[in-house]
């Protein structure tokens, strides 16, 4: 995983020649949040981007 300011760049650690997955920073802080609480996350859009 690959911190930057405006993003969060995931990708398979088994593969990592393979596309990343691109989230926005505060979308994946409150996914993450959401999982840590127990929730859902809603309303969470994600896009994935080819390296």
């Amino acid at each position: 995983m690959s911190v930057q300011p405006t993003c969060m760049a995931i990708r398979d650690s088994k593969d990592p020649g393979r596309a990343t997955l691109t989230v926005p920073t505060g979308a994946f802080t409150a996914f993450v949040g959401a999982l840590k609480s127990g929730g859902a996350p809603q309303g969470l859009s994600f896009r994935s981007r080819r390296a």
